[in-house]
């Protein structure tokens, strides 16, 4: 029987640039839904405007930017769930990131 909370997940952002950052600690919340009879999935997610070393997320993370989704079964293989742009961005304390894709 397959244990749901085995599952963990990691959400990585691509900027602008190509660069890739594993913004997984900065995520308070995180849904993603696919509906029935479509081939986009969509990504809803509340991310830390903290700071990183790089800079804050909201200096990273724009519309037209990437999100990956990855699961994890137990210790397996990290597995892609989904992938999209990021459609809609409110930079603030608590940066609102929706993403769309296949």
């Amino acid at each position: 029987m397959v244990d749901p909370l085995k599952y963990s997940y990691y959400l990585v952002l691509v900027t602008e640039k190509k660069k890739k950052y594993d913004i997984t600690n900065f995520v308070e919340d995180l849904g993603w839904e696919e509906l029935e009879n479509e081939l986009a999935a969509r990504l809803s997610c509340t991310v830390k405007n903290d700071k990183t070393t790089k800079g804050r997320i909201s200096s990273l993370s724009k519309p037209g930017c990437y999100l990956y989704l990855y699961y994890r079964y137990k210790t397996g293989t990290a597995q892609e769930a989904m992938r999209g742009r990021i459609v809609e961005w409110n930079p603030s304390a608590k940066s609102t990131i929706k993403a769309e894709g296949l």
